[in-house]
């Protein structure tokens, strides 16, 4: 079942997810330095939820959907332009639902 979702993940990541940074003159020189970022990140929020060599289905499942929503926040930091305040208010909420959610997956 791991191939298969590590398969899917590759081929939404690659081929269906837009470059968030397009819209920069250098956007695809910035996704080369940003990627290893936008990963660790992401590497970062999954093991929040969950424990190495567990189970690898739903590791791989939980990079790509967290992959999918750190991907979603860039596009939105984009449409927002160079607005500090909007960009900190959209940074501020996702944490909050993050550590709610955090929070109520741990009581179980």
């Amino acid at each position: 079942m791991y191939k298969y979702i590590a398969l899917i993940s590759f081929y939404v990541r690659f081929f269906v997810l837009p470059n968030p940074f397009k819209s920069f003159q250098n956007g695809i020189i910035i996704n080369y330095i940003a990627e290893p970022i936008i990963h660790a990140v992401t590497f970062g929020i999954v093991g929040l939820f969950y424990s190495r060599r567990s189970n690898s289905s739903l590791g791989s499942f939980l990079y790509f959907i967290f992959y999918c929503i750190n991907i979603c926040l860039i596009q939105l930091w984009a449409l927002v332009g160079a607005s500090v305040i909007a960009a900190m208010i959209i940074t501020l909420i996702y944490l909050i639902i993050l550590f709610w959610v955090v929070s109520r997956v741990n009581e179980f």
